[in-house]
């Protein structure tokens, strides 16, 4: 029987505890959160133990695999903790919020010989794995240009922290990351290129979304917050021609949306 700790008990920790518990031997032994209450909920449905702080969630000898739930900036911290107690690493996408930070946990992961897994579910979706079957076997032939398409309700959560780009990362490193995945599981390691696209934010927009304006911007990726970065063009033989996402504003009732919009184009 392998014992899990949940870190992070919002609706993400919710949801990997499910599907841990419904697992054969596998246990949810411990949930950890700085909400106390939020802990002691998650913990009770699965007869865990509820911890408000991660730290002691990593020094119960129990827990031998650690799923991170928690807000992207706090992910590369908590993987190298996990690996130096030993414990094997479940962590929700992205691994960070920083390509530095991501490196960090990678290897900390590594030197402590401990297996560290993100959570980028596509590969495992019946429809993207059938895709990917399909251009390995030559069926549709050679592929040369990739366009995706992602829309989403933008995240509630807690502090609305989805809507601080130093947390989340915005749209792009959170969402379209999904579409990076894919395509670098069907095309192979990137070779590093150009791009050209814009990104736009919108704080507070209504249901029409007024005065948002709409991605375009050339010589870069402009995320809305005044930094650039130059993202992937060129995999091999597929170029990557247009991935676009967007959050859209969740409706409330009266045809008015309380939350913040963003898209973003690369």
């Amino acid at each position: 029987m392998y014992g899990v700790g949940v870190i992070g008990c919002g609706g993400m920790g919710r949801s990997h505890a499910g599907y841990f518990a419904a697992l054969p031997d596998v246990e949810v032994v411990a949930c950890a959160d700085p909400n106390a209450e939020a802990a002691q909920r998650l913990a009770a449905r699965h007869n865990a133990q509820a911890y408000a702080d991660a730290q002691q969630l990593l020094d119960d000898a129990r827990v031998q695999i650690v799923a991170i739930c928690t807000p992207t900036p706090f992910h590369a911290d908590l993987i190298a903790a996990s690996a130096r107690r030993g414990k094997h690493i479940f962590c929700e996408k992205p691994v960070a919020r920083t390509l530095a930070d991501a490196r960090r946990a990678i290897e900390a992961a590594g030197s402590a010989g401990v297996r560290l897994m993100v959570g980028h579910v596509l590969r495992f979706f019946p429809e993207y794995a059938e895709a990917k079957r399909l251009l390995d076997e030559g069926i549709v032939g050679r592929p040369a240009v990739a366009r995706t398409t992602r829309n989403s309700g933008h995240p509630r959560t807690a502090g609305d922290w989805f809507a601080d780009p130093d947390m989340s990362g915005g749209v792009l490193v959170d969402m379209v990351i999904h579409d990076f995945d894919f395509l670098r599981w069907c095309a192979g390691v990137p070779a590093m290129s150009g791009s050209r696209g814009g990104w736009s934010w919108c704080a507070r927009a209504t249901a029409a979304r007024p005065g948002c304006r709409r991605p375009g911007a050339r010589g870069g990726l402009d995320d809305g917050f005044g930094r650039r970065e130059q993202f992937l063009a060129r995999r091999r033989a597929l170029r990557i021609r247009t991935l676009i996402a967007r959050w859209e504003a969740h409706r409330k009732r009266g045809g008015t949306c309380g939350n913040t919009c963003s898209e973003g184009r690369s």
